[in-house]
């Protein structure tokens, strides 16, 4: 109570099948700007690291889909201020619900070694989710990097091996006490709740009593929620990794184009990616040759407080 989340069953739907690569035709596809890319200064890296390529700097002349103004309340769900209104009303990005179109969201991980992602990342032209891991160091000040930066946090805290369902809630309430204004819980799907219900349940119910929502790769803890029904919890379920296997930045630019096919026919897709100059450097070429009148490049937080909405 008082989270500002509406009670509602949500049954998660089961993966679908690795879709294939389809090219688009060359009528479909918007025109490209002709005038060449400048870099980006290289992204300041920890002296242990090896140097990263700098991104592209487009200058050509594009619409992007860079959010402008808050998101709004559901059709039935009254904004809340202040301290009524629960984590993921209250520190979701800035999003236009102006326009009813498939939503496409980029969820990153974060890599704290590259000290200026929040600047990197601000500078795309749309709002990405990142993903911060409890365990890392300095997390609460990357945290206010990134929401200075308006970008929203997701929150990764991963449970003990042979976690009982008490150690559920000790380290969620630690993990929110670093990363207080997480918007929702990731799970890769590798932890001890993948395979135990009980704890899968107890997680669910503190991320719903906490007003947060629920983010999944659909292995593990994204399975076991099939057969979970998460009361007023909402749940987006990471369609693709477009770089975990080390793919090249035309591969990722496929996955991209493969994204957008898909999201006008389910109506939404969550991908997964790392701040790597290479995912970076696809996202923002795909990002300024996509057309806004057909697809929302949005946060993740949009496909959750849909969800609340409906």
């Amino acid at each position: 109570e008082g989270t500002g989340v509406r009670r509602g069953a949500l049954r998660m739907a089961a993966p679908e099948q690795e879709w294939a690569v389809v090219t688009l035709p060359a009528q479909g596809r918007p025109a490209l700007q002709d005038t060449p890319a400048e870099p980006l200064p290289a992204p300041q890296v920890r002296p242990q690291t090896s140097p990263s390529a700098s991104l592209p700097q487009s200058t050509a002349d594009v619409r992007v889909n860079r959010p402008r103004t808050a998101p709004a309340a559901g059709p039935e769900e009254p904004a809340l201020d202040g301290d009524l209104a629960s984590p993921l009303l209250r520190y979701a990005a800035d999003f236009d619900y102006a326009a009813d179109l498939p939503m496409i969201a980029v969820v990153l991980m974060d890599n704290a070694l590259i000290l200026d992602a929040p600047d990197v990342l601000s500078g795309l032209p749309f709002v990405p989710t990142i993903v911060l891991n409890a365990a890392a160091a300095d997390v609460t000040a990357r945290m206010r990097a990134y929401r200075a930066a308006g970008i929203e946090v997701l929150l990764q805290a991963d449970l003990p091996q042979g976690a009982l369902p008490s150690d559920v809630e000790t380290t969620y309430v630690g993990a929110f006490g670093l990363v207080p204004e997480a918007i929702a819980i990731f799970s890769d799907g590798t932890g001890p709740e993948a395979q135990d219900r009980m704890l899968a349940d107890q997680a669910l119910r503190l991320i719903g009593d906490e007003g947060r929502g629920f983010v999944t790769l659909p292995r593990g803890m994204g399975g076991a929620l099939r057969n979970i029904t998460a009361d007023g919890v909402p749940v987006a379920q990471i369609t693709r990794d477009i770089d975990g296997a080390g793919e090249t930045r035309d591969a990722i630019e496929r996955s991209l184009q493969q994204a957008a096919l898909r999201a006008r026919q389910s109506g939404h897709v969550v991908l997964l990616g790392r701040t790597t100059p290479e995912t970076l450097a696809a996202i923002r070429n795909w990002a300024e040759r996509s057309d806004p009148s057909q697809i929302s490049l949005a946060p993740v937080s949009a496909i959750l407080l849909e969800q609340l909405a409906q």
